[in-house]
């Protein structure tokens, strides 16, 4: 395992996270998002198999846990949709940020579930992380409502959906991670798809292969990323995330967050900047 080369992936993940939120905002101002969803898992099954066809005599694409790779590929898809609704109902850095109890999710699993060794720095991080998250939600506030449990339930679905890429990636490649992921994904999408079909304009195409070139990118990294590091270890390095989400959603949707979730979203980085910060010292 190499930890520097394992973060160094997981930040370049983070932005390409970031930038395919960026497109699905803005692409679901005109399209529904059924069709927003589908689109997103088509562009990355086809990229996906574009990467797999010059390597196919040379990469098993069987899995040996099939079982596990349809489950994960339904973590997935159920946090795609969850996010996606978050997304459409409110801002991109407030979204991003209330999904952010994802890694301390998957720090805590990680520890009792996978057995992965977590240092006392790993859970202070964890903790102020999720106070920055309470901040932005704020009780009482207008972003705690019925919307906020979209991204609180992706969290949820993506943490169970890391916990599954790191023992996948013990045992099988992550192109034939990341195809099994987009073929589950673009089978349930597809179901609704007869109902909400409407041709895409030419503005459109071009943000719907923004998505799934930046969601093929991210994820296929993200597999790299977890089989050079423990869950636990990358964890606070999703963070890098919300703070492109802020830059990108001030500079090209002209949405700027309060104050007070300026605040939350700060608590939420430095959470993370102390978690990782004796673990590259120690390296």
């Amino acid at each position: 395992m190499n930890y520097r080369l394992g973060v160094a992936l997981m930040l370049t993940a983070t932005m390409a996270f970031a930038l395919m939120d960026l497109m699905v905002k803005q692409l679901l101002s005109s399209m529904h998002i059924s069709l927003v969803i589908w689109w997103r898992y088509v562009v990355q099954t086809i990229l996906t198999v574009a990467l797999v066809i010059p390597s196919y005599r040379s990469l098993s694409l069987k899995s040996q846990k099939p079982k596990l790779q349809l489950l994960r590929g339904l973590c997935l898809i159920c946090a795609t949709i969850s996010f996606f609704f978050g997304l459409h109902f409110m801002p991109l850095a407030e979204t991003t940020a209330i999904s952010f109890i994802s890694p301390i999710l998957t720090i805590i699993l990680g520890s009792f579930v996978l057995k992965e060794s977590t240092k006392p720095h790993h859970w202070a991080g964890s903790l102020l992380g999720f106070f920055g998250v309470l901040i932005v939600l704020r009780p009482g506030g207008q972003f705690f409502n019925a919307y906020a449990l979209f991204p609180l339930l992706a969290a949820v679905c993506f943490t169970i959906y890391q916990l599954i890429t790191k023992a996948l990636s013990k045992i099988d490649s992550p192109l034939t991670t990341l195809l099994y992921t987009s073929l589950v994904g673009t089978c349930i999408s597809t179901v609704p798809l007869p109902i909400f079909w409407v041709y895409p304009n030419n503005i459109q195409i071009c943000l719907i292969l923004s998505i799934g070139f930046f969601a093929s990118v991210a994820h296929y990294l993200l597999i790299l990323a977890l089989q050079n590091a423990n869950t636990s270890q990358l964890s606070p390095y999703n963070y890098p995330q919300i703070i492109w989400a802020v830059i990108f959603a001030a500079v090209f949707l002209g949405e700027l967050p309060e104050s007070v979730s300026l605040i939350g979203i700060g608590a939420i980085v430095a959470g993370g900047l102390i978690a990782l910060k004796p673990r590259v010292t120690e390296e």
